[in-house]
C-alpha cells in the first residue's frame, strides 16, 4: 500500500468516525433529518474514498429511513 493511499484511508476512517459520533448525538436528541444528513455523508465517503459499495448502500438506506421519519426528501 502506498503512503498516500494509507493516509487517505486513515483520513477517511477518521472522517467516518467523526460523522458517526455526530450522527449519534443528533439521533439521541431526536434530530433525525440532521442525523440523516451525516449518514448520507458517511455513505458518500464509503462510496468514493473507501470504495465500499455495501457499506455505502447500508448507510444510504439508514439515511433514507431517517429522512422518511421527518417527512423530508433525501
Amino acid at each position: 500500500m502506498s503512503s498516500l493511499h494509507a493516509q487517505t484511508t486513515d483520513i477517511t476512517a477518521e472522517a467516518v468516525a467523526a460523522l458517526v459520533a455526530s450522527r449519534d448525538i443528533l439521533l439521541a436528541a431526536g434530530r433525525f433529518r440532521q442525523a440523516a444528513d451525516r449518514e448520507k455523508q458517511v455513505a458518500e465517503l464509503y462510496k468514493g474514498d473507501a470504495g465500499d459499495a455495501a457499506k455505502a448502500r447500508d448507510a444510504y438506506e439508514r439515511a433514507a429511513g431517517w429522512y422518511a421519519q421527518e417527512g423530508a426528501a433525501a
